[in-house]
Parts: structure tokens; sequence; C-alpha cells
């Protein structure tokens, strides 16, 4: 009989860059708030953007001129980090994790040969970076790790569950103004489109590897 090898180990090493990038932007969130922090704007004036299943639709610039260290929210110090005094450049930080389980019993309705019930673990982890150079540049990335543990179906550790590491969105936008109440802008790159009930496209949250698309548009 042939020697089966065993499985490689999982890579560790992502853990530590996510960990690692958490504090890291915890570290600068640190710094930099009560460098910058201002007393004009009241918390409780603040209308902060809902959280969308697109992060680069959300909008955090109704932080600025907030004292974020006197927020009753400790995430706004992660959505408005601003880089130059008068905050006129600021970084948005985003992130998910995603702990799923599926379990199967009768595989293919029991025509699997051999007949399996199996049960295991779905993990999904997302960070992204938001930044904003000026009203008229703006750059956003965000990276993926997918894993399955356990999944010993037909199949196994497939492309449909397991994707270790890849950018799930990256591109950049342009703004050209029209005077001061509408514009022209040009986005380029990578990026997950989301449109109406998502029937026809959409990202496919659901799933452990989101669908995503490369190109380049223009929208007034």
């Amino acid at each position: 009989m042939g020697r089966v090898s065993p499985a490689p180990p999982p890579r560790r090493w992502l853990v530590a860059v996510i960990i690692g990038a958490a504090v890291t932007s915890l570290c600068i969130v640190g710094s930099a708030c009560p460098v910058f922090a201002q007393t004009g704007q009241g918390e409780s004036d603040v209308k902060r953007p809902a959280y969308q299943l697109g992060r680069f639709d959300e909008d955090w610039s109704v932080l600025r001129g907030v004292d974020l260290g006197r927020t009753d929210d400790f995430w706004d110090r992660l959505k408005f980090i601003p880089l130059t005094a008068d905050q006129s450049v600021w970084l948005t930080l985003g992130g998910q994790v995603r702990e799923r389980g599926e379990y199967y019993g009768q595989y293919l309705f029991g025509a699997s040969q051999p007949k399996q019930s199996d049960g295991y673990l779905l993990s999904r982890y997302r960070l992204s970076a938001d930044v904003h150079v000026s009203p008229y540049f703006r750059v956003f990335a965000e990276g993926k790790s997918s894993f399955a543990l356990d999944r010993d179906l037909q199949g196994g550790r497939t492309t449909a569950y397991v994707d270790e590491f890849d950018f799930l969105n990256g591109f950049a936008d342009i703004m050209i103004p029209f005077g001061t109440q509408a514009g022209l802008t040009f986005r380029g790159g990578r990026q997950e489109l989301i449109f109406g009930s998502q029937r026809l496209v959409g990202p496919g949250d659901f799933t452990q590897i989101p669908r995503t698309f490369d190109g380049g548009a223009a929208a007034v």
C-alpha cells in the first residue's frame, strides 16, 4: 500500500498578519486621535452612515472635526483616522470575521459513493483600507482569506471553499468637479458589483468566495 502524506498544516502566518494589522491600526488610532482631536462638533450631532455590504459605499467624513476621544462608539477611531493636521487626508479601516458551520447528511441525497455525511467549519476574514487623499482622489483596497476546516466531502478543499488570500476589492477614484453641485467620477480596478436585488449581478455574499469584477466605470 502506498504511503499517504499527512495534510499540510494551516498557514498560521495569515492569522498573524490579521492580528498584526489590527494591533497596528489601534496603535495608529491611539497616537493620532489626541493630536488631531477637536472640540467643535458634538458627538450627538453626528449622523453616522449605516454599514454597507460593500464597505466602499460608506462615507465616514462626517466624523471630521469630532473629538473621537469622547464618542461612545469605539469604532469611530477606526472609521476616521486623520493623516494630516487639517484632516484633509484621512483613512478608514474596516473588517469582517465570519465563522459558519455546515453539516451534510447523506451527501448528494445518498448517491455519493461511498455514502457520506460530514460537518465542517467555514471561516472568512476581510480587511479593508480606504484612503482619501483629497475630495478628488481616493484609493480603496480590501483583502480576503477563506478557509474550510475538516471538510471531507467529495471535492474537499475546493476553490469554492478555500482561497487563502486574494484582493477582493482594489480600485482608485478620480473625481472631476463640474461647478459646485456635480462631478464626474472615474473608477478603475477590481470591485464587487451590487445591483438591485442581486439576482443578476451581485457578490453572492453568502458563498465562501464572493464574486468580483475587473474593469472601469464612470459615474455622474
